[in-house]
């Protein structure tokens, strides 16, 4: 590109992002050279690869997928390996290994301080249906979510040695050899929704409120604003997708801003940090309510396209669509486990 194309701030589909303040922005641009932009260029392409999830759509795994790839994919696999017991390899690993040995009817372990434990209960192996058990018969099978880099794997066979089952629910292609057993083959990249919500993801992605924090409003409640107002301000949250370890990048909903207040109160309730909370503008509310998607959708993907965000979780797929089709930018739709 020999000169700029952009008449304005903002948004540039060459670099594919939002031209702001501060240099290399727009006026930077304006007046770079041909090998200035070129090399910018080069620069950009790079981060947008390692931010990319390329045309992949189904990388965001849900809870509902982790219990039934355990019960369909991976317990036939296990099912006649003679097994002593099922140590869930701390922590996400407690998921699939407690399904499967809940499942299996065999003693659930862990591992702490390089030894394992027994999770019992009343009884040495958890409940009064392993009072039978023979300690004697069969291996252990380790068990985790995922195995990716192969790290941890090789830590606890080095600890406890290669006369046990190693296995994973999910393992990378490239990584079949280091483990006995998986379920389901699972390539980078990819988003699980039972780590997302407290990994470092939330610093870097917007959110949907109303169906990603909590139920969405039923229409019962919105043809009045008392009973709306009262309704978002005691509904109770998704306690599995309350972040706790980071915060948000942003919250972008399609609530009018003359329910701030309590928009507000309600996240700081539950504990919700975030950076911006941004509302829709209480004067376009005809426009909004004539037609909620396309609005509520553009209105979510200008905000999204000014931010630094890579990532836009959005609950309702109609709304999804939109956000994609103005901002090309990647939206995680966690209530239909796609990504867009």
């Amino acid at each position: 590109m020999k000169h700029c194309q952009c008449s304005n701030p903002g948004y540039c589909e060459y670099f594919k992002q939002e031209m702001t303040s501060n240099p290399p922005n727009w006026q930077w641009c304006q007046g770079a050279s041909e090998e200035e932009r070129n090399q910018y260029k080069i620069a950009c392409d790079k981060k947008h690869k390692r931010h990319s999830f390329g045309n992949i759509e189904s990388v965001f795994l849900t809870n509902s997928n982790l219990l039934d790839d355990c019960i369909k994919s991976f317990i036939p696999k296990i099912a006649n390996l003679n097994l002593s017991g099922i140590v869930g390899v701390p922590r996400s690993g407690f998921l699939p290994a407690s399904i499967c040995a809940t499942s299996l009817n065999l003693p659930f372990y862990t591992i702490s301080n390089k030894e394992i434990i027994i999770c019992n209960s009343i009884s040495d192996f958890g409940g009064y249906r392993m009072n039978s058990f023979s300690k004697g018969c069969g291996k252990l099978l380790f068990l985790d979510d995922t195995v990716f880099s192969g790290n941890t794997f090789n830590q606890i066979k080095d600890t406890f040695g290669s006369h046990h089952y190693y296995s994973a629910l999910y393992c990378k292609p490239s990584n079949l050899n280091i483990v006995d057993v998986y379920g389901k083959e699972l390539d980078e990249p990819h988003l699980l929704e039972w780590h997302f919500f407290n990994s470092p993801h939330t610093k870097k992605t917007l959110f949907d409120l109303d169906g990603v924090f909590s139920p969405n409003v039923p229409f019962s409640e919105l043809d009045c604003d008392d009973k709306y107002e009262k309704y978002i301000s005691n509904v109770e949250p998704f306690y599995n997708r309350l972040p706790k370890a980071h915060k948000l990048r942003g919250i972008v909903t399609g609530r009018l801003d003359k329910f701030r207040k309590q928009t507000e109160d309600w996240l700081a309730k539950y504990n919700i940090q975030y950076d911006e909370l941004i509302m829709f503008p209480t004067e376009k509310r005809k426009e909004r309510d004539a037609n909620h998607v396309e609005e509520v959708g553009k209105y979510k993907a200008d905000a999204y396209k000014r931010s630094d965000a890579i990532f836009f979780m959005e609950s309702e797929k109609a709304e999804g669509k939109v956000i994609r089709k103005y901002c090309h930018k990647r939206v995680i739709l966690p209530n239909d486990g796609v990504l867009l």
